[in-house]
């Protein structure tokens, strides 16, 4: 009985080490990804004040409010079983702005089931407070197993913007799909490029 049960335990230490392994591969080519998103966003800030320092601010005030946002994925949180989805959604997109209501979105990011998320729509947000506004969002999206056996599938979802000069937010709400989609509220940090 003793040999059956440390037999049984050395398996599961096996099976279980092998997890360990191939999860630490995905976090380790995850880091890799990070980094090299963290080192885009620190070029792209730097060439941005050292132009902002070049150019003086008289220069852009006949020139029409810049058009790129770039964002590095977000934040998460699922309204049901939290625990058992990634929510630290790291990623890369970009929003170029058609005027001040309207926008289109592109990118791509890991999302909550541990999977590459790509996204395509436009966004139309009317109602402005100041740097508040407020809207939906339209578009394409992939990468959920569940949702068209991970192919692309419509998605049209509300959003709250917050804009100031260099940094944004957007936040949406994703409602749940019973047997196919876990709601969740995301988060998406953004920097206007100029």
């Amino acid at each position: 009985m003793v040999i059956l049960q440390s037999e049984c335990d050395r398996k599961k230490s096996i099976a279980h080490g092998t997890s360990i392994a191939s999860n630490g591969i995905r976090g380790e080519k995850r880091q890799h990804r990070l980094r090299f998103l963290a080192l885009i966003a620190a070029t792209i800030c730097f060439a941005n004040k050292a132009l902002a320092g070049v150019i003086p601010e008289h220069a852009w005030s006949n020139v029409k409010e810049t058009q790129f946002w770039m964002n590095f994925g977000g934040m998460s949180q699922h309204f049901k079983n939290a625990n058992k989805f990634n929510q630290q959604n790291a990623g890369f997109g970009i929003e170029y702005a058609l005027d001040k209501e309207r926008s289109l979105v592109i990118g791509e990011y890991y999302n909550s089931v541990r999977g590459d998320t790509r996204y395509l729509g436009a966004a139309w947000k009317p109602l402005q407070f100041g740097p508040i506004k407020i809207g939906a969002l339209a578009g394409m999206v992939d990468g959920y197993p569940k949702m068209r056996g991970g192919g692309f599938f419509p998605v049209v979802l509300p959003l709250l913007a917050f804009e100031t000069r260099y940094v944004g937010l957007n936040l949406t709400v994703m409602p749940s799909i019973p047997g196919q989609v876990s709601g969740c509220v995301a988060l998406q940090l953004k920097y206007r490029y100029r």
